[in-house]
């Protein structure tokens, strides 16, 4: 008998190469009914249940051990979070209605394992998928959750932000962190104050608030950055972080900061001129750390900037948490975390991503590199937080089922490291397709363009939907990637409802 299909992959597990019937109705001593139903698991309570759960001081937060017999099965955990993780693991082991006999002992290489959804650009989810995806997140042990947020809330007082951009309101972000907390996961606030204010920029009334109000930047981009020489731009993001973190629950919110690229070629370059981009830099974001922290929160923000000039590090509070990303294959997250720790940030996280913006199917090729490096050299440098982010860049237009093979194979690296990953397990239990094909099938829709992409950019095929094809490809190459798509049309796979 093949080894059980278990997604993330568990760090030991042995089988006896035996199957018995599952019980028709499992029954279940120390196990809440709520909290094994939130990972897909149905137990009902008894005094003396088939599968029986006891605290054991042995395991850490996190860890468990199963004991799968035909006489009934035995978990011992560390607390609440790793008892469901042990009945996540038991209701993949179950789907197909028989209990593989064997022992899994398990916790995960990082404490928290996260998911963060781009919901600015542009492309914004209702309640109903969100509350879906948690329930996802739940059952494939991730516990933390961010929605990339610049002006998607529907924020008190800042109607003209959001009005045209069918905005979550507040009440609803609320009943999510409610339905979170329920299945373990932390909902953390996000809200950019600094760089990526464009949209609010198209306003008048916020116009005073940009460096660059007038021109495009050097980078040729519209004016995104609050300007550090404007006063009220302390007053907006103070007023913003307010109202989010006060329907939130999680003692965490991440204030951007990352891609400030024109700060100094406007209101603030006399500030910069004089005291330098660092000085500028740190100051601002330091006074909006100062917020978070007023508010009883630990601010996360984006290392990039702070890579880029250390010297701001004086001005910034040293237990903040700083996210090291990036997004390509070959990318240095030890060089990144390195850095960091030589400012004197005790604590760090990673963040890979999904690779699938700017994309119709995703760079698969790209995101399993991504994904592999941050989780080893996120676990050498002893980071604690493993963020798979999954941004929107002109407009989200991937589709969601490249998103969620994404999703899947990072919570496997999130909580197995750099243990095989197993498409066939991403089929079966996230895409519910029992021919075990369909994850594979994605992964070779999104490297159809790789002819197109070898030495260019990523978005090649993507560009080309939106201006002339070009970046160097020939026609022969954009023959094979034809032939490639219509071959692969042929095949797809055949999913359930």
């Amino acid at each position: 008998m093949s080894a059980p299909l278990l997604l993330p992959t568990p760090r030991h597990a042995t089988w006896t190469g035996q199957r018995v019937p599952w019980p028709v109705r499992p029954t279940a001593t120390g196990i809440p009914v709520v909290l094994a139903a939130g990972v897909g698991l149905v137990v009902h309570e008894a005094a003396d249940g088939f599968i029986t759960a006891v605290l054991d001081p042995r395991c850490g937060p996190q860890a468990y051990r199963l004991d799968l017999a035909c006489t009934g099965v035995r978990i011992a955990h560390g607390g609440e979070a790793a008892l469901r993780h042990a009945c996540a693991t038991l209701a993949q082991l179950v789907i197909d209605g028989d209990l593989p006999l064997g022992q899994v002992a398990d916790e995960p290489w990082f404490p928290t394992r996260g998911f963060m959804l781009d919901i600015s650009r542009d492309r914004v989810p209702t309640l109903a998928f969100l509350l879906d995806l948690a329930a996802q997140m739940a059952r494939l042990k991730l516990n933390h959750l961010q929605l990339y947020t610049e002006h998607t809330l529907a924020y008190a007082g800042h109607q003209e932000a959001w009005a045209a951009a069918s905005p979550l309101t507040l009440d609803e972000l609320a009943q999510l962190d409610r339905h979170c907390a329920g299945l373990g996961i932390e909902l953390a606030a996000n809200q950019n104050c600094f760089g990526h204010c464009e949209r609010w920029f198209k306003h008048e009334r916020y116009r005073a608030l940009a460096e660059l109000p007038d021109r495009l930047s050097t980078e040729q981009m519209d004016p995104r950055c609050l300007s550090p020489a404007v006063p009220a731009s302390l007053d907006l993001t103070a007023d913003l972080l307010a109202q989010q973190c006060g329907r939130l629950s999680s003692g965490l919110v991440n204030i951007g900061g990352d891609e400030t690229w024109d700060l100094g070629q406007g209101r603030s370059r006399d500030l910069v001129r004089n005291y330098g981009y660092g000085a500028v830099y740190g100051r601002f974001l330091g006074q909006v750390m100062a917020q978070a922290r007023a508010l009883g929160r630990r601010p996360l923000f984006w290392a990039d900037m702070v890579e880029k000039h250390p010297e701001s590090a004086v001005h910034l509070d040293r237990s903040a948490l700083p996210i090291a990303w990036g997004y390509g294959a070959r990318h240095d997250f030890a060089a990144s975390l390195q850095r960091l720790r030589s400012l004197g940030f005790a604590e760090t996280w990673v963040a890979p991503g999904t690779a699938c913006w700017l994309s119709f199917g995703g760079y698969a090729d790209e995101r399993g590199g991504n994904l592999l490096q941050a989780a080893r050299h996120g676990i050498a440098a002893g980071s604690t937080g493993y963020l798979c982010t999954c941004w929107g860049d002109r407009g989200h237009r991937q589709p969601w089922a490249a998103s969620l093979a994404a999703l899947a194979e990072a919570a496997h690296r999130a909580w197995a490291g750099a243990a095989p990953y197993d498409t066939r397990a991403a089929s079966r239990l996230v895409f519910g397709d029992r021919d075990l094909g369909v994850a594979a099938w994605l992964d070779a829709w999104g490297m159809v363009d790789r002819p197109l992409r070898d030495g260019r950019r990523w978005e090649t095929l993507f560009n080309a939907w939106h201006q002339a094809p070009g970046n160097g490809a020939d026609a022969a190459e954009w023959r094979r990637v034809r032939c490639a798509i219509e071959q692969l049309r042929e095949e797809r796979p055949a999913l359930p409802e």
